[in-house]
């Protein structure tokens, strides 16, 4: 017992530091995004990041938040974990590529009351490009996360974010992209 009480505050602790991380990150990088960024620029961000979170979690259904549920409660141990997390992890693609393409086809009409000004394309055509892929990496951090590899998530986590911040900078910075 001991063990495994060790193991879940090392792996807390490590979760603590790509969380603390992450938003030290957010506070270092402001002042130089609003060197750049609009205060327009802005609400589209943070209108599109809030629908295609929305989004996100409603496509696949919050089932990377129960996958540890899956994997322990005693009804599922006849099954192995490699199993269950495949079928989850079919579900979520197979959900979200649904909803991405639907919402690609349709959301100009669907979402344009949510958006007002902002134009669907390209703000929020690819915004909803990312909801696979957030949806795989929020897949996978949880497997990790349920089995208990706190070391894994750390460096995945600092690699998911970093990638997004050089990508930022990069368009934001560098290219003068605007959002």
């Amino acid at each position: 017992m001991k063990k495994g009480l060790s193991a879940a505050i090392g792996n807390s602790f490590l979760y603590s530091i790509s969380g603390i991380i992450l938003r030290a990150s957010s506070i270092i990088l402001f002042p130089i995004f609003s060197l750049y960024l609009t205060k327009f620029d802005y609400g589209v961000l943070s209108i599109t990041q809030s629908i295609t979170t929305f989004i996100t979690l409603f496509a696949s259904m919050e089932l990377s938040r129960g996958l540890t549920r899956f994997l322990y409660h005693e009804e599922f141990k006849k099954y192995s974990q490699k199993h269950i997390a495949g079928s989850v992890l079919i579900f979520i693609i197979i959900s979200n590529v649904a909803f991405t393409l639907l919402l690609i086809l349709t959301g100009n009409k669907i979402l344009k009351p949510l958006l007002g000004e902002i134009d669907f394309y390209p703000f929020m055509f690819f915004s909803l490009l990312t909801i696979p892929f957030t949806s795989l990496f929020d897949f996978y951090r949880a497997f990790l996360k349920s089995i208990g590899i706190g070391k894994k998530v750390l460096i995945l986590e600092l690699l998911y974010y970093s990638g997004n911040i050089i990508l930022n900078l990069v368009l934001v910075v560098i290219l003068k992209t605007g959002v």
